[in-house]
């Protein structure tokens, strides 16, 4: 009897071994993420607004695309990103890590609000990896539920917001 609680025992030790020594990579098996784009479209104001945090270059960039004169899209002035702020790569990948535990890759493909709402903003994410694959998510004046959690975390990173909505219904 003794015996095979031994051999139980050391039999669950070279099991939790292995598992203490895999790393879990979510959903893309170890692709690294290149690129996290996020636009905001407003439709009762004419603008477009783009993040994008490049983590082949470890920079984040801003652009606005605006009109102030008119609400016509083909007048649009779209203008170039802009560098904003540079961030290590220690730093990438402990902000990569953060937003994958709180669930980013959780994100619902697509959010509306119960009501329908026709003056408001519109937000696209869309995640790149090193292969290729994107992992996309958006939504019409309703964010998820991880936003919180995924701002603060952006926060923590960048100084900014990664999410922005003006309204949540």
């Amino acid at each position: 009897m003794k015996t095979n609680r031994y051999y139980l025992f050391v039999l669950l030790l070279l099991f939790s071994t292995v598992l203490i020594g895999c790393e879990y990579n979510g959903p893309y098996k170890g692709n690294e993420v290149t690129q996290i784009y996020y636009c905001l479209q407003g439709s009762e104001w004419p603008v477009k607004y783009e993040k994008s945090y490049d983590f082949t270059n470890l920079t984040y960039s801003t652009k606005t695309c605006d009109d102030p004169y008119s609400h016509y899209k083909e007048d649009f002035i779209e203008h170039e990103f802009e560098i904003v702020a540079t961030f290590t790569k220690e730093e990438a990948d402990n902000f990569l890590k953060k937003i994958s535990n709180h669930g980013i890759y959780n994100l619902k493909e697509d959010y509306q609000p119960f009501a329908m709402i026709t003056d408001g903003s519109s937000w696209r994410l869309i995640i790149t990896f090193s292969d290729g694959t994107t992992f996309n998510s958006g939504g019409y004046m309703k964010s998820p539920s991880q936003a919180t959690t995924i701002n603060k975390d952006s926060q923590d990173f960048i100084g900014v917001d990664l999410f922005t909505i003006y309204r949540n219904y």
